[in-house]
């Protein structure tokens, strides 16, 4: 698992990755990337720009979205 937590106003937005490690230490640099390059929007809602092959699906009572990243065999998940 890795995990980014971006505070925002007294609340924080939590970015966790699930997998194997193998994949995710072999996809860590562009993970990074994409965590540093996540914004605040007005709303006070994270705001991202997906990386070339990763995908989106909408979000739940739990999730604001959860993202996904092409890996060896399963995808990679995201959830925010």
């Amino acid at each position: 698992m890795m995990a980014a937590i971006l505070p925002v106003a007294g609340q924080a937005h939590f970015f966790k990755v699930v997998g194997p490690i193998p994949a995710i230490e072999k996809h860590e640099k562009e993970i990074n990337d994409f965590f540093a390059a996540v914004r605040v929007g007005e709303d006070g809602k994270p705001k991202w720009q997906l990386p070339a092959g990763w995908s989106e699906e909408g979000g739940n009572p739990m999730r604001l979205a959860t993202l996904k990243l092409p890996a060896d065999g399963k995808p990679l998940e995201i959830a925010v």
